[in-house]
């Protein structure tokens, strides 16, 4: 009874899933496959994947995938084979290629046993087929609308391309990104949906997004739950919007990025009320605190400052205001640091957040000793999205030993910086896309004067490009120039450019890249001009595991008189990189393409804390 159960379920499988369907595997398969219920699966192949990666497949399918010891030394994680599930597999990879514009795929799934260990190895042959290629498409009203639509602009953002495969989710996902278009100009309630006409002959396709934009709304009042600790009064400062502003959902989600910037909250909800017939339309901002405490340890070696400790305290209500206050100590080979630090975001004046940060550290360079106590104010304000500008000062004392001379200085430092940058990445650790554009001009002794008076320009630049689904091309340029100022006849050598290192010039050692003094050990003295380059390929391995090739350029000048923007030292190398709950983790190997003048090592390992961009 139970064997003409199976034979029914099957049979119906086969015969709705259409003809192409039918080769994937027979009803004696599966009936023989029975037999192998319970045994363990050694490996599974794919054979005949181009356009996706294995872990693609291997996500929508039920069968489990052993580990890869087990294939080599059948050691490690183990799983079981039941034939239900492998051949509803079969029938899941087929509906994937579907959905991602495929619609001539073939899969087969064939089983191979191993009597004597009790295990099978599974086999799931693709044939992927042409691809359906989009070779139209429009966007038409649904209902009568005097919504704006820029549709020449609006199509650039769209996952959909003209002379590209045709998925679902890319669809999908260009209807989701019109119906946010919709949204952000004033239209809460829109819909869009999408109709396909397909050419299975030319395996060709068109496609047509009909837009429901609905009423032009306004927002109305705001409401705010689950506050404990934090005051009303603290929220609603971060609100990006006022009463009966137009309806806006750039506004609502810069409202939540403001709270979670607070970091009071694990959890922050920002939602419309469109289930109310209306025009003006009622906020509910959900938030659930988290824990106002954090207390952070960590320790470790990286070649950039050898061994390293670090302590960090944080209270994120501090005042039970929503003002963050950290205090953190760290010990390296070459630094040592303590700071405490009080972040006070939206002060009075609501656009501005400020930072006071008095501090501790003491340096030890190749070239010199700094030891400073000083204390820094930032003003900071984010004007337009994802444009951040920033005022600080830095005031203290300091006192610097020049190990080439020997000599001793004692002097008060004052430091005024002004940072703008404009930042889209989407990931402020592990970034895939996006780009940085960065300018910071800084002068010596505007506000307090000090006998140490110079300039400093700094210009950034970073990109990033997925260019398939596992590839990434980074690029990254930055250009630095500074100088003395009044009667100031030389720059002070703790506040020179150095290249080498992790994070710019790999197949130097740190702060190696550099003009050197006159000293037997050709000691690195830093110069007034800086030029570096960074071009970078990126493939994803495996899950956290990434490698990269790169190739890195840049060198040091001492001054205008010497300066040549074309006479770089370039390097190339590989590197491998791995996500951890701490951060990335990135060891690197390069080596240098030029001779150096200065006889050193001509090539670097660095193991690392972070990414280059």
């Amino acid at each position: 009874m139970l064997r003409f159960v199976r034979y029914i379920v099957v049979a119906a499988v086969v015969l709705l899933s259409g003809t192409a369907a039918r080769a994937q595997f027979s009803i004696e398969d599966y009936d023989r496959w029975q037999v192998y219920n319970g045994w363990r699966i050694w490996v599974i192949e794919l054979p005949g994947i181009h356009n996706f990666g294995r872990s693609d497949l291997l996500t929508v399918m039920a069968t489990e995938q052993p580990s890869w010891s087990r294939r080599y030394v059948r050691i490690g994680r183990r799983t079981m084979f039941y034939a239900d599930n492998f051949a509803a597999d079969l029938f899941r990879v087929r509906n994937f290629y579907r959905r991602e514009g495929f619609p001539h795929a073939e899969v087969h799934g064939y089983v191979f046993p191993d009597e004597k260990h009790k295990e099978v190895k599974l086999k799931i042959e693709i044939s992927e087929g042409p691809p359906l290629i989009l070779e139209s498409w429009r966007m038409v009203f649904g209902s009568d609308s005097g919504a704006g639509v820029d549709s020449a602009r609006w199509s650039r953002s769209l996952a959909v391309k003209i002379g590209k495969p045709l998925a679902l989710s890319d669809l999908q996902s260009s209807a989701d990104t019109l119906a946010h278009k919709l949204r952000v100009i004033g239209h809460a309630r829109a819909r869009v949906e999408f109709q396909v006409l397909a050419d299975s002959l030319r395996n060709t396709a068109a496609a047509t997004f009909i837009l429901y934009p609905g009423r032009f709304c306004y927002l109305g009042a705001t409401r705010i739950t689950g506050l404990k600790q934090v005051t009303e009064s603290t929220a609603r400062r971060e609100l990006a919007y006022c009463k009966f502003d137009p309806f806006s959902s750039t506004k609502l989600e810069k409202t939540r990025r403001q709270l979670v910037k607070l970091e009071t909250f694990s959890h922050v909800s920002v939602k419309p009320d469109t289930a109310t017939p209306g025009d003006t339309l009622a906020v509910y901002i959900k938030t659930d605190e988290g824990r106002r405490y954090h207390v952070r340890l960590g320790g470790g070696y990286d070649t950039d400052v050898g061994r390293r400790a670090s302590a960090d305290f944080t209270d994120l209500n501090f005042f039970g205001r929503g003002r963050r206050f950290t205090w953190s100590g760290s010990y390296a080979d070459i630094y040592r640091a303590t700071e405490a630090r009080l972040f006070w975001p939206h002060t009075p004046l609501n656009a501005i957040d400020i930072t006071v940060a008095p501090k501790w550290d003491y340096k030890e360079e190749p070239g010199y000793r700094l030891e400073t106590v000083s204390g820094t104010t930032i003003f900071s304000s984010e004007p337009l999205d994802y444009v951040n500008i920033s005022v600080s000062n830095e005031v203290g004392v300091a006192r610097r030993k020049d190990v080439i001379s020997g000599e001793k200085t004692r002097y008060t430092k004052s430091v005024e910086t002004f940072s703008i940058g404009w930042d889209t990445r989407d990931h402020p650790l592990v970034p895939r896309k996006g780009h940085f554009v960065g300018m910071t001009l800084a002068e010596s002794g505007a506000i307090y004067r000090t006998d140490l008076r110079w300039w400093r320009a700094i210009f950034t630049g970073r990109v990033l490009v997925p260019a398939t689904r596992f590839t990434i091309l980074a690029g990254k340029t930055e250009f630095g120039i500074m100088g003395p100022l009044h009667d100031a006849h030389t720059t002070p050598i703790e506040e020179r450019f150095y290249l080498g290192g992790p994070t710019t010039v790999r197949g130097w050692r740190r702060n190696h890249l550099s003009p050197r003094g006159v000293d037997a050990e050709r000691t690195p003295v830093g110069g007034d001009f800086s030029l570096s380059l960074t071009t970078e390929i990126r493939y994803n391995i495996w899950g956290p595991i990434t490698a990269a090739a790169f190739c890195d350029a840049g060198n040091v000048w001492k001054n205008k008189e010497v300066w040549k923007p074309f006479d770089l030292y370039p390097s190339a190398g590989a590197g491998v990189l791995f996500v951890t709950m701490l951060g990335p983790i990135r060891l690197d190997y390069a080596f240098q393409l030029r001779p150096n003048p200065y006889h050193d090592k001509s090539s670097a390992i660095h193991f690392s804390l972070g990414t280059p961009f």
